[in-house]
């Protein structure tokens, strides 16, 4: 017998989970499950906690047949075929982690370099006065926004590949991980709202009332922050949203239904809700910056709205119109 069947015999002999096993060991749940599709070998200290779990020793482990381990004629050896699934689901979950971390970076760098680019113009306006300033802030504004848009539209077009090509993900996330993510997320959410309020609202009031700094400069400094604030947040929820494989599933499996002509209520509603809630934002935010008399520097503040107002949306609808998977 080798580790694998080993330890997969051991186990099934105490009654333990995967999950019970990675408890008892410090690992999370995947690294047993690698361990036990012999994609990965757990550490010396890992193989001794295991010994005096099981009451064997190292050689009867890794390299013999631990006595009793397969004392029951019922216990079952993986085969082949449950190793390669067993490898394809391992495989699957470790895509989606690092497209979970690459998409909570992109999106809010978009949003952010949006609004950076509205920092800088308003900065260029403040700081230079010649016939050509206008000319570089609207070109630093435009280029920024599209660089912005390109950022977010790329990583949601990858996102959406990602999603057809792998349509049912296995949660192998730890309570560990989600209760890591979820001190995360609340430490980036009070540092967002910390560098928009403190940092922001009052280093602006500070700047124009007791420095007497042009109110260009003023609004840069709270954008700028606002862009770190809106970074944080935006970031830390989508990496906590991101732990909801179950959530993912569901998602996936509501899109392939639109996709071939069977969208649900929810999803009918939902999109035209925030339809046209974006088109009211972006009506508001081209009006504040290209209509004269009603350009404001904050025209970029309809679309974040709108975006939260969009959740909102999305949260009413699943509370008041639950679809059939949702108790699934």
């Amino acid at each position: 017998m080798g580790f694998r069947e080993n330890l997969q015999g051991l186990r099934s002999e105490r009654g333990m989970t995967q999950e019970q096993l990675a408890q008892a060991l410090g690992v999370s749940r995947q690294a047993v499950t690698k361990w036990e599709a012999e994609k990965s070998y757990p550490e010396m200290d890992k193989l001794i906690a295991m010994c005096a779990l099981f009451g064997c020793t190292l050689d009867e482990l890794v390299l013999g047949e631990v006595p009793g381990a397969f004392a029951s004629p019922d216990t079952v050896v993986a085969a082949p075929d449950d190793r390669m699934r067993d490898f394809a689901a391992i495989d699957a979950f470790e895509a989606y982690d690092q497209e979970r971390v690459r998409f909570a970076l992109m999106v809010p760098s978009g949003v952010a370099c949006i609004i950076v680019g509205a920092a800088g113009a308003a900065l260029l306006d403040a700081l230079v006065h010649t016939a050509l300033s206008e000319f570089f802030s609207t070109a630093w504004l435009l280029g920024c926004l599209v660089a912005g848009l390109a950022l977010i539209i790329s990583s949601a077009m990858h996102h959406a590949a990602f999603a057809t090509a792998h349509p049912v993900i296995d949660d192998l996330y730890t309570a560990e991980q989600h209760d890591e993510t979820d001190r995360r997320f609340l430490w980036e959410l009070l540092g967002g709202l910390a560098s928009i309020l403190l940092l922001g609202v009052v280093g602006m009031e500070a700047l124009t009332n007791l420095w007497g700094a042009p109110e260009g400069l003023a609004a840069a400094w709270l954008l700028v922050c606002v862009a770190v604030g809106v970074w944080l947040i935006v970031s830390g929820g989508m990496l906590k949203a991101g732990m909801g494989v179950e959530e993912y599933n569901r998602a996936v499996a509501e899109g392939r239904a639109e996709a071939a002509g069977h969208p649900s209520p929810r999803s009918r509603v939902t999109g035209a809700l925030c339809g046209a809630v974006m088109i009211v934002a972006t009506i508001f935010g081209l009006t504040m910056l290209f209509v004269p008399g009603y350009q404001q520097p904050f025209f970029w503040l309809p679309w974040p709205v709108g975006g939260l107002l969009c959740a909102l949306v999305a949260c009413l609808t699943k509370a008041f119109m639950p679809d059939a998977t949702d108790g699934a």
